[in-house]
């Protein structure tokens, strides 16, 4: 009895005077609630608008400006023309309500949304025109034209169904052949280009094909019907697209109530500057036309009616 009393007592100390170690258990935390670390930093979007009253390639060099800048300085470029781009239709136009995308795929993988700021200068912030260089260095344009390509390889790529008229035309008129392209702009450039003629344009032409071997073809773009029969008069070997022209002498870009194909003549004028790019030789006054061409591509060979030295050629 008193065995069994003390084996009790002894317990009773072990268990008031004993501390026990805690081991915490492990917590296992599922796979699916495994949050990481990593920390989330998003991308800053530079949507660019268009600039009203702008025609369809002076638009297009100004969104060249400004992706150029964007991704030079580490931004995400937005396209978001809207109804005050030359060729906005209301109803919209290839499945898409939004100007820029009847003509070309989205630049980047971000999108515009209402809240979102819209940048709406000709020029990029840092004041880089593409234009505005031409005008004033020549050279220093040539040296620009290879990384202006290689933006637009980037990020503006024309939509397949016009690519797809773009390389027909080129296989059926255009192959195998030395083109010489000359783009004559009329209606209100001509107006303030009083100093180029287009007769002149047509006598360059014709020495420049007389120094070449082969096949020589000419190749026109312009907006005026009257400088189209001209060129027919001219020139052997003309060829050109079946587009919509001024016959009154009027600028076609300028909506109007008579003009309710404001997306088709967008395009007609994209394809003209498609086939000037595929063209050796660009004959040219000041326009937004040939300086996308020369940047779309870099080794085609300009002839420039420069206001000041008259000709230019590189």
């Amino acid at each position: 009895m008193r065995l069994v009393f003390f084996c009790l007592i002894q317990m009773l100390f072990t268990s008031l005077f004993t501390e026990e170690k805690f081991v915490p258990k492990k917590k296992v935390v599922p796979k699916e609630k495994v949050i990481s670390e990593e920390k989330f930093v998003p991308e800053e979007k530079f949507v660019i608008g268009n600039c009203p009253k702008e025609g369809f390639f002076s638009s297009f060099c100004s969104a060249l400006n400004n992706i150029m800048w964007a991704e030079k300085n580490g931004k995400v470029p937005v396209m978001h023309w809207d109804e005050t781009f030359c060729h906005y239709q209301k109803e919209g136009w290839r499945g898409s309500l939004q100007p820029w995308e009847y003509y070309f795929e989205p630049v980047s993988r971000l999108a515009y949304e209402p809240t979102d700021p819209v940048y709406r200068v000709y020029g990029a912030p840092d004041d880089f025109n593409i234009p505005m260089i031409f005008l004033r260095d020549q050279e220093k344009f040539n040296e620009l034209r290879s990384a202006a390509k290689n933006a637009i390889d980037k990020y503006i790529k024309v939509r397949p169904e016009i690519l797809e008229k773009v390389d027909s035309f080129y296989q059926t008129h255009m192959a195998g052949a030395v083109n010489i392209g000359i783009h004559m702009r009329g209606t209100d450039r001509a107006a303030k280009d009083k100093w180029v003629l287009p007769n002149d344009m047509i006598v360059e032409a014709k020495k420049l094909a007389a120094e070449i071997p082969g096949k020589v073809q000419f190749f026109i773009a312009t907006d005026e019907e009257f400088c189209l029969d001209l060129a027919k008069n001219s020139l052997q070997g003309l060829i050109y697209c079946d587009s919509t022209r001024s016959q009154d002498g009027k600028p076609i870009h300028v909506p109007s109530p008579k003009r309710t194909r404001l997306a088709v003549l967008g395009e007609e004028v994209l394809i003209e500057g498609l086939l000037l790019a595929k063209c050796d030789y660009v004959l040219h006054s000041m326009s937004a036309v040939p300086i996308a061409v020369m940047m779309m591509n870099p080794s085609i060979k300009n002839v420039y009616f420069n206001p000041y030295t008259y000709l230019y050629k590189n």
